[in-house]
């Protein structure tokens, strides 16, 4: 007994060993390559990564990636399509085992990504590559190739630092900018809520964002949960608080609000043609129960009130013609005109 003790002990040290030194042993240049191999091939665009590539492999198998750039489409205003300065992404050992998938840290430091559609209206995102054969659809408890299931993905820190979106239509002229994008990411696991937490500037106005989902599981089996989302900064405050269901086509009810300070203020934001001056109302708030499909959007129980001026009512419009299709009913209290006529 005393042997096998010693033996097992011996062959754990070796193993320890090994873990720490299998780093330093395997070159990070095949790693690299291996990286840059597949992302180009499922993209049919140039990835570089001129930064450094670390590899651990104990306490957990992390790999760290800095200076990452994927190439723009041909004839689009930039060069690249998306940057990176750092990826750290780390993933529990014993749990990838036995087919678990948990990620201890994933964090994007200062991603920045640029979406253009090009004057013939083809968007950059769009990838040219070679559609995959057809394949029968796994069942949703089926592990995915390799024998990992999302449904047994736990998330430890997730986040993303420092990040920017811009958005261009050259066709338009169209253009919009999200700066300083700081998101934090709580999933345990999908039997467990989860939360997203963030910061931006979109243009050059602050905005804080919340998603909340009670259970993650049947949205992504084909069921129903509760969710919450909520925007909120200087050009409005926005809150939805209900269902969303994914066991047919989505489908989501719930309560919505919406609070604009000052309507000359999101039209300048939002790039509209408002007028400058003048404007014949300002504030709006709107309360009221959202229902909506692909095919029908209703908004019932409405309360709008524009300035001074109260109405309540339901609108809904038809998504499943040649042409939206709007009606409901609207009833409006005393009506000033005064206020919506030039002097």
């Amino acid at each position: 007994m005393k042997k096998v003790l010693i033996g097992v002990a011996a062959l754990l040290a070796v193993l320890v060993v090994v873990a720490f030194a299998l780093p330093f042993i395997v070159p990070t240049g095949p790693v690299r390559d291996r990286i840059v191999a597949e992302v180009t091939a499922a993209t049919g665009r140039d990835l570089r990564i001129d930064g450094p590539v670390r590899l651990s492999v104990f306490p957990s198998v992390a790999v760290t990636v800095g200076d990452v750039t994927l190439a723009n489409a041909p004839g689009t205003s930039r060069p690249q399509m998306v940057q990176l300065g750092r990826l750290d992404v780390s993933v529990s050992l014993l749990p990838l085992l036995s087919g678990e998938i948990e990620v201890k840290r994933l964090i994007l430091r200062e991603p920045s990504i640029w979406l253009e559609v090009d004057e013939n209206g083809t968007p950059n995102w769009v990838f040219d590559t070679a559609a995959p054969p057809a394949a029968a659809e796994p069942a949703p408890d089926a592990p995915t190739q390799g024998g990992f299931s999302i449904g047994a993905l736990r998330l430890g820190e997730v986040a993303i630092v420092d990040g920017r979106i811009g958005y261009l239509d050259v066709r338009s002229g169209q253009a919009y900018a999200i700066d300083d994008l700081d998101v934090e990411i709580a999933l345990p696991s999908l039997d467990d809520p989860l939360a997203i937490d963030g910061d931006l500037v979109f243009q050059e106005r602050a905005l804080a964002f919340q998603l909340g989902v009670d259970t993650p599981r049947p949205l992504v089996e084909g069921g129903e949960s509760d969710v919450r989302l909520s925007l909120a900064g200087n050009p409005l405050d926005f809150t939805f608080d209900g269902r969303l269901s994914t066991a047919g086509p989505p489908e989501t009810s719930g309560r919505l609000s919406l609070t604009v300070p000052s309507l000359a203020s999101v039209g300048d934001w939002l790039g509209l043609a408002l007028p400058k001056e003048g404007l014949p109302v300002d504030r709006v708030a709107l309360t009221g129960t959202l229902a909506g499909t692909p095919a029908r959007i209703a908004f019932e129980e409405a309360a709008l009130k524009v300035d001074d001026i109260e109405a309540t009512g339901d609108l809904a419009v038809a998504l499943d013609g040649p042409r939206p299709a709007i009606g409901g009913r609207l009833a409006v209290g005393l009506l000033d005109l005064d206020a919506l006529l030039p002097p």
